[in-house]
């Protein structure tokens, strides 16, 4: 019913109407966010920019109307409580509406904002806040305000408190000379065509030089750094993302990744100036399941972890209904994964590099493809064809950023017919640098660099490398950060005559296009006491193949031998042991069974030895069973 009469009447109808032209890349870059955002939404003006579900279970729908309305009386209140060019304005809020509409707000008086997620610690919010300079700051909530207020004496620039969602937790909590504020009511005060017209002159004074955005990447090693971005590389991105990646107004994106962190919010830029309806979710396998057959989304941006825990989950479920539907199942993984082969072959979809037969790929490919193609479309109306179900029934792709796509995980998806394209960037480029292609995707690279982005593969020494030979990747782009706030040492170090060192081991192809490999990392490059130096990435993808494993991570940095810290899959690792008959108490006490711990290093010795192609020196001699998984920064 939902698909008949809103998706019918709202967006192809009106689509068949309003035909806006997007233009290829072009330099210089001559806009900012906003002014791009404000000519777009011009014309999907009664489109849905947002899908929600309403209490009685129904969708409601925010217009981009309706959106910038908000975001042009919020501008025209910060306005008047005196919000300049060049001021810096902080956010404590995960995903939601109001996250787009506070940021557009801001970016269109000509300030920068300085965004980070509810679970940063309060240490982080103080440190941030201070160093970033911020007198304002939006907060989710009454909790996070809360927690701003308790250390509001350390925050002796800060002033005001804006409650994204209410504030009357807030009466009693107020602190010295803090104001608090609701959005509602900021909103109500900058509502108004006089005032509306006086944020459009604003925003008419933009320019693309201008700071759009701080953001602070993991402290982890140290004191957050503030990555400074320009509106520029934002726009430069939009621009270039669909050389690659073919969006249009009827498509649904859903939303799961922290917004703050740069790859979600240059991929919402994406589909907001494209006409897209974004639809929110979490990244919890149950609650994303339920929102994919709810939303029925077309585009799911994703980090490689989640897709690898769906995957996951699909074969906890194989394996739970056990008999003729595994066994079926497995043999149509297989089928699917040889014909996704053949066909890759057979199109050129296979990177190149090193010298290879075209000829040999065409005919071998052809082979496959005649020969599997019946039991391919076989598996996918008894196996597949559900799985595409739970997804939505609507799916195009899953855009996946933020860390390598482990092997099994992108094979998986190309058996069942799920196109992922996997991209690549850094905080540092705002960050998307380069993406496969929609419709040719090569498997095993992140695509081409994007056009007009200058880069380098270097070795030791500087010296530039040729195809197939791997070194660190250099980048020069107007997307590049200026810089990182007030840590001109830090900038030093990575950021030379407009260059970039990404500090990830790269190599790309022959051929007439460049498909570029990203191999790791060079400062996780682990040197061992006898001289060897070793890649964990591919190591760690390996052991994470198994379906006991959750995360990995390779250690033994000036160390004879290598050892791995596991955290195992505690679902799957607690039904082998209930079947194995181990008993334990409790979880921790699982993890530190002799039983549990000779079979995972066995799982281990399997999967990292010589017959995989691992040499001796790479071979892991010892592991430890961890409880919790790994946190992660930016």
């Amino acid at each position: 019913m939902f698909f008949n009469t809103f998706f019918k009447n709202q967006f192809i109808l009106q689509a068949m109407k309003i035909q806006p032209t997007f233009k290829p890349v072009s330099l210089p870059i001559t806009e900012t966010v906003p002014q791009r955002m404000r000519s777009k939404i011009e014309g999907f003006a009664d489109f849905a920019f947002n899908q929600y579900k309403k209490a009685d279970g129904s969708i409601g729908i925010v217009s981009y109307r309706e959106f910038w309305n908000d975001v042009l009386s919020l501008a025209a209140a910060l306005k008047a409580m005196g919000v300049e060019r060049g001021a810096h304005i902080g956010i404590i809020s995960d995903n939601r509406r109001e996250w787009l509409v506070v940021d557009q707000a801001i970016l269109s008086l000509g300030a920068a904002d300085v965004p980070r997620g509810s679970d940063t610690t309060e240490d982080e919010i103080v440190y941030i806040l201070n160093h970033a300079d911020c007198d304002i700051v939006f907060a989710e909530d009454a909790k996070q305000a809360s927690r701003i207020v308790r250390r509001a004496a350390e925050m002796q620039k800060l002033k005001t408190i804006i409650v994204i969602d209410g504030d009357t937790a807030l009466k009693d909590a107020q602190a010295g000379a803090i104001k608090i504020l609701s959005m509602p009511q900021v909103l109500s005060a900058g509502s108004g065509k006089d005032k509306h017209s006086a944020v459009n002159v604003e925003i008419d004074k933009g320019k693309p030089e201008d700071l759009a955005t701080i953001i602070y990447t993991s402290g982890t090693t140290g004191e957050p750094k503030g990555v400074l971005l320009p509106h520029r590389s934002f726009v430069f991105q939009i621009d270039n993302v669909y050389n690659y990646i073919h969006v249009h107004p009827w498509d649904v994106a859903m939303s799961v990744l922290p917004v703050w962190h740069s790859y979600e919010r240059a991929v919402d830029y994406v589909m907001i100036e494209r006409g897209l309806s974004l639809v929110y979710s979490r990244p919890i396998g149950s609650v994303l399941i339920d929102d994919l057959s709810f939303y029925k989304p077309t585009i799911l941006p994703a980090v490689p972890r989640l897709m690898e825990a769906v995957m996951q989950g699909v074969y906890r479920n194989v394996n739970k209904a056990g008999g003729i539907k595994k066994t079926l199942f497995n043999f149509f993984i297989k089928i699917g994964g040889a014909y996704a082969q053949s066909r890759n072959r057979l199109r050129g979809w296979l990177p190149v590099f090193s010298p290879r037969s075209r000829l040999l790929d065409v005919f071998l490919g052809a082979l496959g493809v005649c020969f599997l193609f019946g039991w391919k479309t076989l598996g996918h109306l008894l196996v597949f064809k559900t799985i595409h179900k739970k997804f939505g029934g609507r799916f195009k792709m899953v855009v996946v950023g933020g860390g390598a796509m482990p092997k099994n995980v992108d094979d998986f998806y190309q058996a069942i017919g799920i196109t992922c394209l996997e991209g690549y960037g850094l905080t540092e480029t705002g960050p998307i640098l380069a993406v496969r292609e929609q419709h040719a995707p090569v498997l095993g690279t992140i695509g081409p660099i994007f056009k007009d982005v200058e880069y380098e593969i270097r070795d030791e020494s500087g010296a530039k490398l040729g195809p197939g030979e791997k070194g660190v990747l250099f980048i020069k782009s107007v997307q590049n950060m200026y810089g990182y706030y007030k840590k001109d040492t830090e900038t030093a170090k990575v950021l030379a005559d407009g260059w970039l060192n990404t500090g990830d081991l790269a190599m790309f192809s022959y051929g007439k296009i460049a498909y570029v490999k990203i191999l790791g990392r060079i400062k996780d490059t682990i040197v061992l006491s006898g001289g060897k130096n070793v890649e964990p990435e591919p190591i760690e993808q390996k052991i994470n193949t198994n379906p006991l494993v959750q995360q990995s991570m390779v250690v033994g940095q000036d160390q004879k031998y290598l050892g791995a810290l596991i955290i195992p899959n505690q679902d799957a690792l607690s039904a082998w042991a209930a079947n194995a008959g181990i008993k334990a108490s409790n979880y921790a006490d699982l993890l530190k069974n002799d039983a549990v711990r000779k079979h995972m290093q066995s799982v281990v010795e399997e999967l990292v030895s010589k017959k995989n192609g691992f040499k001796n020196y790479e071979l892991i001699f010892r592991i430890a069973l961890i409880e919790k998984p790994f946190e992660s920064g930016s």
